[in-house]
């Protein structure tokens, strides 16, 4: 190769270089994004008893719960990194119903819903199910007036938490067809009962394979075959994700959410 050849491509190489490395770190940026929090409990701490924290977040208390906001100086006390602020439910001794919380909103409240995007949850179980359940075009949330109106939209799928050691997050999916029996996809790994985890979902419609993703403790979730991917249908969508709804049950944390801005 000519010397000239050489000083030629030197600056080729540089930009080329620069360019991946600038890829590179706005990868581990995006991957590091904070997000926004749609749920903190800090403000209530130290009250008597738990509530909603906004007016746009619907939270029904079940079967005689009395839910708490667990901190460092609780009994129990909080779970989570730090000892920060958590939703709490002790259990009574009830064992014909279990006390629960459920927690409804749409996590895109006066903005437009991604096209990809993602949410994440804190959570401990011990003895109970947990479940979350993510929703696209529902009416009843797109202003707290609306929130009375029935029309919940479709749900995309719930995944339920067990506290089994020996069950995986199962993924319940209505039919497409409708009318026709409900998927019930295991995911590749389960929780362990009593331990913080972290659920993270995401979402992709640009994707030439549109669907959702999973990952627990910042580690992909794999659907029963192998896939990583559950397929979504994106023509039936029309306004996107607009609706998350969490049942938390006696025994378990509900820590803090995040979502993608």
């Amino acid at each position: 190769m000519k010397p000239s050849s050489v000083i030629y491509s030197l600056p080729f190489l540089l930009l080329s270089l620069g360019t991946a490395l600038s890829g590179v770190s706005l990868h581990a940026e995006e991957s590091a994004s904070p997000g926004r929090t749609l749920l903190d409990w800090t403000e209530q701490a130290g009250s008597d008893s738990a509530k909603s924290p906004s007016s746009d977040i619907k939270f029904f208390v079940r079967h005689g719960a009395q839910p708490i906001i667990a901190t460092t100086q609780t009994t129990p006390p909080s779970p989570f990194s730090n000892g920060s602020a958590a939703l709490y439910i002790p259990p009574s001794g009830n064992t014909e119903q279990a006390e629960a919380v459920a927690i409804d909103f749409d996590p895109f409240l006066y903005q437009h819903s991604p096209a990809k995007g993602w949410i994440e949850l804190e959570f401990t179980v011990q003895n109970s199910i947990l479940d979350v359940s993510l929703g696209v075009d529902s009416t009843n949330m797109e202003s707290p007036s609306t929130m009375a109106q029935s029309n919940g939209g479709k749900k995309l799928f719930t995944a339920y938490f067990f506290p089994q050691e020996n069950r995986t997050i199962l993924l319940r999916r209505e039919s497409e067809q409708g009318g026709g029996e409900p998927q019930r996809l295991p995911l590749s790994r389960g929780i362990i009962p009593g331990q913080p985890h972290v659920f993270r979902i995401s979402w992709d419609w640009k994707s030439d394979m549109p669907g959702i993703r999973f990952q627990l403790d910042g580690e992909p979730l794999s659907i029963k075959g192998g896939d990583e991917t559950l397929p979504v249908d994106i023509q039936s969508i029309e306004k996107g994700v607009d609706k998350l709804v969490i049942f938390l049950r006696s025994g378990d944390f509900l820590g803090k959410i995040t979502a993608s801005e």
